[in-house]
């Protein structure tokens, strides 16, 4: 059914747009480690990666260059996909895609992401274009990654010597690009494009066709099973990417010996965690809150550190049932591994009929406190960005929490 399809994607844009304006802060603080070590597994030199990706986020040129060098595609399945990072694909109507995909820009999120996928793209051509000079074995030799890379996508020598007689696309004198669009055998082409978007989904998490089937499987859209389905995974999309993902990149290093799996994963683990814990706080202060405290041997600040592991290891929602029975959407586990539209369903019900339910056994209701609460959960747009949150919690929310709420004073303390 049409209709289902529709009315199902409306719902999971509208939380999109309400509940996804900080996810930015994440991405801003952990997305560098992920890029470094996609590098490192892929062969390509880390460094200036950092400043290549600002570049590309205030500049145009970047974004024209990566098209024309074949990296159309992701920008095609953007638009036509209606993909959002975090939240996945954007069913319903237009007025509800407009309404997540303008949350997803404004709070940074989606100009970040195409940029880092852009400038990992055009990064790879030109790791591919410096060793053009390198018959394989001295590839292997050289950069024994980039040789694992080319082999574990299906390159074999005679097809990396077809690929070494590209011409390279030098813009500007530079030192230049082996461009996918530029290689003459199509199929070589393909396969090389093929190895470039891999690398990048590993580099940029974003949501795998293999990670969603875990999920969906054949369920079709339209249907209430198959959109329940896609309502379950809903902000999975990206931790079933980046769990594995690197978990193919820790077997890979593995291979080469227990020491240099075990090592990657320590390096990885560490600097996710550093990055979670920059996030968390951040977080703590766009929401007008106290910070939380880090030190390690005390309670507090071992769940601290406990939620930034979880937190910048792609687990987001997961690290929060390690210390509460409600994550920080306020859903309960079950509740989570559902979706957050049966979470609507759930705070909904509770506010009608769980009120009612609670007045005629002769229990204390809390109907103001309540729907003040769903107020901050469920408006799009001003009660996610991290620019309005707190000006919109303490400004509105408060002051109405204060006008139906007879214990709101109990209840901020």
């Amino acid at each position: 059914s049409g209709k289902t399809a529709t009315a199902f994607g409306n719902v999971r844009n509208v939380l999109t747009s309400a509940q996804l304006g900080g996810a930015s802060i994440l991405a801003a603080v952990t997305d560098p480690f992920i890029d470094t070590a996609a590098r490192y597994m892929a062969g390509l030199p880390a460094t200036k990666a950092l400043y290549g990706i600002a570049s590309a986020i205030k500049s145009a040129s970047t974004r024209e260059q990566a098209v024309r060098s074949g990296l159309i595609l992701d920008d095609f399945m953007h638009i036509v996909g209606d993909e959002a990072r975090y939240a996945g694909t954007l069913g319903g109507s237009e007025w509800s895609k407009w309404l997540a995909d303008r949350t997803v820009n404004l709070n940074g999120l989606e100009p970040i992401t195409q940029a880092r996928r852009h400038v990992f793209g055009l990064d790879f051509q030109a790791t591919v274009a410096d060793h053009v000079g390198m018959d394989f074995e001295t590839l292997g030799k050289e950069n024994p990654y980039l040789r694992r890379t080319l082999e574990s996508y299906g390159f074999k020598e005679k097809d990396w010597n077809a690929l070494r007689k590209t011409d390279l696309h030098a813009p500007e004198g530079g030192a230049g690009f082996l461009q996918p669009a530029d290689v003459k055998s199509r199929d070589l082409a393909k396969r090389y494009l093929e190895m470039i978007y891999g690398e990048t989904e590993r580099a940029v998490p974003t949501g795998t066709a293999r990670s969603r089937s875990l999920v969906v499987g054949g369920a079709p859209r339209g249907s209430i099973f198959g959109e329940l389905l896609e309502s379950g995974l809903q902000y999975k999309s990206f931790a079933l990417s980046f769990t594995t993902l690197q978990l193919q990149a820790i077997k890979q290093e593995l291979h080469q010996g227990i020491a240099q799996g075990a090592g990657y994963a320590a390096s990885l683990a560490t600097a996710l965690t550093l990055g979670g814990a920059l996030a968390v706080q951040i977080k703590n202060i766009v929401n007008g809150k106290d910070l939380q405290p880090m030190d390690a041997s005390t309670g507090q600040g071992l769940k601290f550190w406990l939620q930034s592991f979880q937190t910048g290891g792609g687990f987001g929602v997961m690290g929060d049932f390690l210390f509460s029975d409600q994550t920080r959407f306020g859903a309960s586990f079950a509740e989570t591994l559902a979706g957050p539209s049966v979470n609507l369903i759930s705070d909904a019900f509770k506010l009608g009929v769980g009120n009612v339910q609670k007045a005629i056994t002769g229990k204390p209701t809390h109907i103001g406190r309540e729907a003040v609460k769903i107020g901050g959960k469920y408006v799009p747009v001003v009660s996610t960005l991290p620019y309005t949150r707190a000006a919109y919690q303490r400004i509105f929310l408060d002051q109405l929490q204060y006008l139906t709420d007879p214990e709101a004073h109990k209840y901020f303390r």
